[in-house]
């Protein structure tokens, strides 16, 4: 929310999204997240996000981590004091673990992705949470596209999709350096597999696939079903993308965001129409 000092130009407004850096409103904003979700009197959630952060992240024995009662300090700590990466992957602990079936979280996994997300949104950060990952973002369309796709082909049991666009933008969040390459790939591989799964037939590529679902009744219009095949055209020519090649692809974050994007809406976009043709 911009402040009246901020309208007023008393405050100066920032401009640019934190990418590689992160100020000490946007470290206060995540942690004042935690605070109301109630860390200070969750022990037993606090716990499992030192754990998480000791072990996996940190390599360290658990049995030298923080005493119980000082482990929501140490939190803390680390949301305010630490290297901003570190703070991502603090977010992401606190995350995972209120995602866990047997979580002592006080908070509910998609409640709390929401208010990190939106403190992220306001406080001018490059990234998003999806899937549980801290992901470099243009938009909060694409968070809604990406998010939306993951919700839609798990809520219908389509898990190949599923697992192609979980890979897609765990390639994405990928730190220090996204894996653009990887992310288009799997990105194209959920059409192409959503495809498959409507038809229930495995197609060299994604034009014969689109093809099927037009003759099955699923409502493609031929401009948009020339641009997927030119998407994955561009993906299929480009040495490294899709397939290997001797040279290192040359894709940058923005194409494999775009790319990302893009699928995730034609994969929601092409699951509502089969439903309409009754395929599922």
């Amino acid at each position: 929310m911009e402040t009246f000092s901020q309208r007023t130009g008393l405050v100066p407004k920032r401009q640019e999204l934190q990418l590689h850096d992160m100020d000490a409103r946007l470290r206060s904003a995540l942690w004042n997240v935690l605070c109301r979700a109630g860390i200070h009197d969750a022990d037993a959630w606090a716990s499992e996000i030192v754990d998480l952060i000791w072990s996996l992240n940190m390599g360290r024995p658990l049995d030298e981590a923080p005493e119980r009662q000082w482990r929501a300090g140490w939190i803390k700590q680390r949301f305010t004091e630490g290297a901003w990466y570190e703070v991502y992957d603090a977010l992401e602990a606190a995350v995972e673990t209120a995602r866990r079936p047997w979580s002592q979280a006080p908070v509910s996994y998609n409640d709390l992705c929401r208010a990190f997300n939106q403190m992220l949104r306001i406080e001018g950060s490059a990234y998003g949470v999806i899937d549980g990952k801290v992901t470099p973002i243009v938009d909060p369309i694409q968070l809604e596209a990406a998010d939306g796709a993951l919700a839609r082909t798990n809520q219908l049991g389509l898990e190949a999709p599923h697992a192609h666009l979980r890979k897609a933008n765990a390639f994405l969040a990928q730190r220090p350096d996204p894996d653009c390459a990887n992310a288009i790939k799997e990105a194209l591989t959920a059409v192409e597999s959503l495809c498959s799964t409507l038809t229930g037939e495995r197609h060299r590529g994604l034009k014969p696939g689109l093809d099927e679902l037009r003759q099955r009744g699923v409502a493609l219009h031929g401009a948009l079903k020339k641009g997927l095949e030119n998407l994955y055209g561009w993906a299929s020519d480009d040495p490294g993308i899709r397939h290997g090649g001797p040279a290192a692809p040359s894709v940058e974050l923005a194409e494999a965001r775009l790319a990302v994007v893009v699928c995730s809406s034609v994969v929601t976009f092409v699951v509502e129409k089969a439903r309409t043709a009754g395929l599922l």
